[in-house]
């Protein structure tokens, strides 16, 4: 009985060496993300005026892109499915 007491004591011993590793890293870790938020720059407000016109190129290029010779063949997606099956 002695020994399963001091085994119950080494594997103790050793859980609370990794917990405290563990909450050693996660203190590293939350500091260096502290600080890196900290330096980041705010996300500058967008007009709708420029959200519209970043919609209307968006579009523009999908209808140039769907202009595009091979634009309405297979994708590689349902090359791979109809093969399979």
């Amino acid at each position: 009985m002695p020994r399963k007491s001091y085994f119950s004591y080494v594997v103790g011993k050793e859980r609370s060496k990794v917990m405290l590793e563990q909450t050693r890293l996660l203190e590293y870790l939350s500091l260096q993300i502290r600080s890196t938020v900290a330096s980041l720059q705010p996300t500058p407000i967008v007009s709708e005026d420029s959200l519209s016109n970043q919609w209307e190129t968006l579009f523009r290029i999908g209808d140039n892109m769907s202009s595009l010779p091979g634009y309405g063949e297979e994708t590689l997606t349902q090359s791979v499915t109809t093969m399979r099956r």
